[in-house]
């Protein structure tokens, strides 16, 4: 660094040139101590979340915080126009996306995805609000896992792509569905499903909450 006597340095006696070289060293300090900071601030920034378990498994504290989402290719399971949302998974699970409000997409079951956004904390678990969707191709769903309606009933398998297999007890409409109670044991859930399924079920679907869609 260097510093701009105003006054001659002839004028000056020892005392003033003290002053004046530790106003220098003071100034330098700050200065150095500016750049710590913004460096600092650089590089503390997270790497954006990059795999659907990453945004699924975190802390509702920290889903609220609204990190960064980049999800590379995650696959349409289930899309909900009517909610601006999908379920979609890749190969570590599932997780909610919900699009921005009014968003209409042209989606398939198996297509991939780039997904941007950052986190929410969901309804039930942690979620991406998106603000980027782009398609990348057509792929194909993966298989489901297979579980038990008394370990669905927990909450835990939340946006998740899974299989059960009950009995159905009861039927009811909801728009163009059918909506199926389906009984197995002492557990109970409601399957979203066409109308073309037997007493006996057999739905694979994304875990949202208490029902499922095929």
């Amino acid at each position: 660094l260097s510093l701009r006597w105003f006054l001659p340095r002839s004028r000056m006696g020892g005392q003033e040139i003290r002053l004046v070289r530790r106003l220098a060293r003071i100034s330098a300090a700050v200065f150095l101590v500016a750049i710590g900071v913004a460096a600092g601030e650089e590089t503390s920034r997270p790497e954006p979340l990059r795999t659907a378990r990453a945004v699924h498994s975190l802390p509702v504290a920290e889903a609220k915080r609204g990190l960064a989402v980049d999800l590379p290719a995650v696959t349409a399971l289930v899309y909900l126009a009517e909610a601006d949302a999908l379920f979609m998974a890749d190969a570590t699970g599932g997780v909610f996306v919900q699009l921005q409000a009014g968003k209409r997409l042209s989606v398939q079951p198996g297509m991939r995805f780039h997904v941007k956004g950052k986190t929410g904390p969901g309804d039930f678990a942690p979620v991406v609000d998106a603000t980027e969707v782009e398609l990348v191709g057509m792929g194909t769903l993966p298989a489901p896992r297979r579980v038990s309606l008394e370990h669905l009933s927990t909450g835990i398998e939340d946006g998740q792509w899974v299989e059960v297999e009950g009995t159905v007890r009861d039927v009811s409409s909801r728009g163009t569905l059918l909506v199926l109670q389906l009984a197995s044991g002492w557990s109970r859930i409601d399957v979203e499903t066409p109308d073309d399924d037997e007493a006996r079920a057999r739905n694979a679907g994304a875990d949202g909450d208490s029902s499922t869609s095929d």
